[in-house]
């Protein structure tokens, strides 16, 4: 819409209610960066019980509790039980390829996302034991299933807040049946896992949002999932990329080890290609949704959301950007900051990728290094291509960027997935894995 109407900035008058849609860096570092602290509160959803905080001093005591426990440098503390969940990651999928051969769409986003509840699980409450991460599993892919659905604008009370006392039958109030069923999922994940560990509470668990953890789930499995799409499409990539694998760990036919945390900075090319996943196909298209920004007014308790998908489709910065190109951040070194004459291409895609300015996801550097290491362990065992229905003819035809996604992540269209081990050594390492057991 930026492009139809050529202007970098948007506003929507519906029926009162004012949106403003930043569609460029340059918008984004000066309205949601540099005034941060003005744009900073969060929508309140009365219908589903306020699970998004207001930026209060509340708010701010438990971000920088959250940041204590999830910077960047903070993260390595968890990589143990990252390796551990990805080796069962790819024993899962060493489960499926020995029966059928073929991953279905549903079959996979299962084993993904039992993946990603279990580091959430493990990171927030410690939950290490079986038994008990089973039974939390289903509640917090229900919980983020239901925060991811909801944005502003889908239902009539967003600009009619009287409905909310209308009875669930009244025509327009269907919202009240959603609400109530996302409300229980939300509200269980809120207490359930507290509750079971208050007699052994820990730092760690003190003051963490809920919602941000489920976030951050859902930007793993995401990841994760789209990667495996676009390498199916890709086998050129896949295999410049297991060259490079080969190179540092060793042939997979006399393959000792998977890739680790610790090879990361000699994998260059299996980095470009997570940069431009996350470029092209972003999470959180739209990021989380106040005066005057070059001569437009924006008046008080205007919602202001930043448009990440096309600020990471802009062709100003990423030429040719609808082509899945990971080249493009080997050519020119990825820059911190707004794009500028110093910085004119190819500028992280991490920068605008996780929302802006104070409300930036806090867990994103764990959600970036869980999906890391299984797109770099998938790469390194495996080699995967979409198939037809028939199950004989890979399918040829390229992803439509748009039709094949639907808010970042994969549509529940049908998916077969043909993978298999590139060779009996590396079908030895999935089903081994790292061999790191971490203690309860």
């Amino acid at each position: 819409m930026g492009t139809m109407y050529h202007s970098d900035v948007l506003h929507m008058n519906i029926l009162g209610d004012h949106t403003v849609v930043v569609n460029s860096a340059k918008a984004a570092e000066e309205l949601l960066e540099r005034r941060s602290g003005i744009y900073s509160s969060s929508l309140q959803c009365t219908w589903l019980m306020n699970r998004v905080m207001p930026y209060t001093s509340w708010w701010r005591l438990h971000r920088r509790t959250f940041h204590q426990y999830f910077r960047s440098d903070a993260i390595a503390a968890y990589h143990p039980y990252i390796r551990q969940a990805t080796s069962r990651l790819l024993r899962s999928l060493t489960c499926i390829q020995s029966t059928t051969m073929v991953t279905q769409y549903d079959d996979l986003q299962a084993i993904v996302r039992q993946h990603a509840a279990s580091i959430i699980l493990y990171t927030t409450y410690g939950i290490t034991e079986q038994e008990d991460m089973d039974a939390f599993i289903e509640l917090v892919n229900n919980a983020a299933e239901s925060l991811v659905t909801f944005s502003h604008g889908i239902f009539l009370v967003d600009y009619f807040p009287w409905l909310r006392y209308v009875p669930a039958w009244f025509p327009g109030a269907h919202f009240k049946r959603k609400a109530t069923h996302w409300s229980h999922f939300t509200s269980e994940l809120a207490n359930r896992p507290w509750n079971q560990l208050k007699a052994s509470i820990i730092p760690l668990t003190w003051g963490m949002s809920k919602t941000d953890s489920d976030t951050k789930m859902e930007e793993s499995v995401s990841l994760i999932l789209i990667s495996v799409l676009v390498l199916s499409h890709h086998p050129e990539i896949q295999a410049k990329a297991q060259e490079e694998l080969d190179r540092v760990l060793g042939s997979t036919a006399n393959a000792t080890q998977l890739p680790d945390f610790s090879d990361r900075g000699s994998l260059p090319y299996v980095e470009a290609i997570f940069k431009e996943l996350m470029r092209m196909y972003p999470s959180v298209p739209f990021a989380s949704p106040m005066m005057s920004y070059e001569g437009y007014f924006i008046p008080k308790g205007t919602t202001v959301v930043g448009n990440a998908w096309a600020i990471l489709h802009d062709e100003n910065l990423y030429p040719d950007p609808l082509t899945f190109n990971p080249d493009r951040f080997l050519k020119t070194e990825s820059q911190r900051g707004a794009p500028s004459a110093k910085h004119p291409l190819n500028p992280d895609p991490e920068l605008y990728a996780f929302g802006f300015g104070r409300r930036i996801c806090p867990g994103r550097h764990l959600a970036l290094d869980t999906s890391w290491l299984v797109l770099a362990c998938l790469l390194a065992t495996c080699s995967i291509t979409r198939i037809s229905s028939d199950n004989t003819e890979p399918k040829s035809e390229a992803i439509d960027p748009i039709a094949d996604f639907i808010n970042g992540l994969i549509s529940s269209q049908t998916i077969q997935v043909f993978h298999y081990p590139r060779s009996a050594g590396a079908s030895e390492l999935m089903k081994c894995g790292y061999e790191v057991e971490v203690e309860a």
